[in-house]
């Protein structure tokens, strides 16, 4: 799998002790380059570990070792509170879940349905990332529904439609669990 490395400069080094386990799934709400541009620019303070085009280029903007800016995460009871997360384990543990997730900013996606080239990429993209996560901090990501999750999942009140309703997520995990 070819992975373009750029630094993205919104993010934080390190994860606070913290372990990846989550693997989160956004749509960009942009096209390939604009979400790219977005990520590099300081000003935007958002980030995604990595960015799938329409056409299978995957962009790497932040190390998994360190924290993307993705989630919008804050634990102030409002909107963007993880504690409203739809998974009991993201409301239990009361922290930013940008720490404990690498999350992938897939691009021109609308609906969320991706397109064939997008979606390859997004089944080696996942290994790739699980077979990471176990080299640098020796846990296992399961391929499952509650492992690989969207946007919505975490903060459903702030991003209800993210990474949009045609998100295929079962097709996802057959193809990671297949042989």
């Amino acid at each position: 799998m070819q992975i373009r490395q750029v630094t993205s400069p919104n993010r934080t080094l390190g994860r606070k002790g913290q372990v990846p386990d989550f693997i989160v799934c956004h749509q960009t709400g942009a096209g390939f380059q604009s979400a790219v541009n977005t990520i590099l620019n300081p000003r935007a303070q958002v980030s995604y570990h990595f960015v799938v085009s329409h056409t299978g280029e995957v962009v790497q903007a932040v190390d998994i070792a360190s924290t993307a800016w993705a989630n919008g995460t804050r634990l102030d009871g409002g909107n963007m509170d993880s504690r409203h997360s739809q998974i009991e384990e993201i409301r239990n543990r009361g922290r930013n879940a940008n720490q404990y997730t690498v999350s992938i900013g897939f691009a021109d996606t609308g609906s969320g349905m991706l397109t064939p080239l997008q979606f390859t990429a997004a089944v080696d993209l996942i290994r790739h990332i699980a077979s990471e996560v176990h080299r640098l901090f020796g846990i296992e990501i399961p391929f499952t529904r509650d492992r690989i999750i969207g946007h919505s999942d975490i903060v459903p009140r702030h991003r209800p439609g993210c990474p949009g309703r045609d998100f295929p997520f079962e097709n996802l995990l057959d193809r990671l669990n297949a042989a």
